[in-house]
Formats: C-alpha cells, structure tokens, sequence
C-alpha cells in the first residue's frame, strides 16, 4: 500500500491510531504532513494510548510535522518497527520518530537524512523504553543532538549490533550520534559510534563497542542509501568498514 500527499491538522498526516492494533506491512507513507504548529505530531503516523503496532518491510520517508516526529509520533504506545526505511522526515524534535513514554523496538532498520530544527535528528526519547538491534542511525541533522537524544523523563536504552554515525548539528559543525543523560539507563554491546560528545554512557572496548571521539571520529564507511533487492534502500557496507 502507498499513504502519500495526505494533510492532518493536528496528528497523524496519513494515520492516527488510538488505543488500536495496527499491522503494516510493505507500505510506503511519502510526503505526508502533520499541520498545527504545535499540535503538528506525527508526520505519517500518530500511534497513541495503548495502540500496538508492528510495522515491517516499509518505508516511511519525506514526510514532515510541524512540531514532533516527522515520521512517527509513539505517545504511551508499542511499535515494533523492522526491515524499514525512515528517511528525509523532518520536525521541530524526533525528525524520524518522537517517542514519549512508549515501547519502541526498531530492528534492521535505517534512520536516515532525517533533519530538525531542535533535538533529535533522528530519533528523540522522553521516558519509556527503546531497543535497537541492528539498526542504522546515520546522516541525520538537528540543532542540538544529530543522532539519538533523550529529555524528559528518565530512558530506558539498550542498543546491539547498530551503528550511530555521521549526524550532525545544523550546519554541520559540530558531530553528536548519540547523546542520553545521567538518569538514563543504558545497555550496549557491539556497536559503533561514530563520536563520543561525552554523554553516550558507552565506553570504547567494553562490550564489544567501537567509540571514535571528535578528534579521532570513527567512519563506519556506509554507502550511500541504495537498493540491494529488498523493499526498502539501505547503507551498506564498503569494503574495510570498522562496522
């Protein structure tokens, strides 16, 4: 199925699921907005109070809100998300996915070239729970915190087998992939983070993790989004990669 060109004012540009079970499965949502100023969320999907939702095989890109979650907005909800694209969303906080006090599992997924004009390029997280497995958060740009951020209450992190790379601050100035607080609480094993800003919570050879710092930056060396057969685009690995 193909969600494209929808307006909302207020949440969800092509979806807004409340208290629901939601199944999607090989579907694109392009070019969708949330409208409202502030009460602009969830750029393509809007997934609220208890909705379970698994989504897999998709791809969610160019899609915007004019406030959180270009992509897809999670407030006191679940998703599992797998074997998908978010890319080119972009808002004010979460430019791919805004999660506040929900359960979100992202699996062999890409979130990349998401932007926004605060924090969180690619994925922002207040309260709940986040797991990550083999995922990709690359290329993605925000004011504050390109990559992964938290705020608000405290998170629950646990990341394995991902890499963070290559997000920056507006501008390009200055790199952050992964950025959480003290009263997060945080699991990681073998993945890559590109640079350390000093607030990731993970350490360089503990755990298998790879972590490059500003004056040393790691390159994961990823190819640009690209088709290798499956339904959505991806960065592969070049030859040499430390990923």
């Amino acid at each position: 199925s193909q969600f494209s060109d929808n307006v909302a004012v207020g949440r969800g540009g092509a979806i807004e699921a409340v208290n629901s079970d939601v199944s999607i499965s090989r579907s694109r949502f392009l070019r969708n907005h949330a409208l409202g100023g502030s009460n602009g969320k969830g750029g393509a999907l809007s997934l609220l109070s208890s909705t379970e939702a698994n989504i897999e095989e998709s791809e969610i890109s160019n899609n915007t809100a004019e406030d959180k979650g270009g992509g897809v907005l999670i407030d006191g909800a679940q998703l599992i998300i797998s074997q998908s694209l978010l890319a080119g969303n972009s808002a004010v906080r979460g430019g791919a996915i805004y999660a506040f006090d929900a359960d979100t599992e992202i699996h062999n997924s890409t979130i990349s070239t998401n932007t926004v004009s605060g924090a969180g390029g690619g994925i922002m997280v207040e309260g709940g729970e986040v797991l990550l497995v083999n995922a990709t958060v690359a290329n993605n740009k925000a004011q504050f915190f390109g990559g992964l951020a938290t705020d608000g209450s405290s998170a629950s992190i646990q990341t394995h087998n991902s890499i963070f790379a290559n997000n920056f601050t507006t501008g390009g100035l200055f790199r952050n992939d992964f950025r959480v607080r003290a009263n997060d609480s945080v699991m990681a094993t073998f993945n890559l983070l590109g640079v350390d800003s000093g607030q990731t919570k993970v350490v360089n050879g503990i755990g298998g993790n790879k972590v490059g710092t500003l004056a040393n930056p790691i390159d994961p060396l990823l190819t640009a989004l690209e088709s290798h057969g499956g339904f959505t685009r991806i960065h592969a690995l070049k030859k040499g990669s430390p990923a």
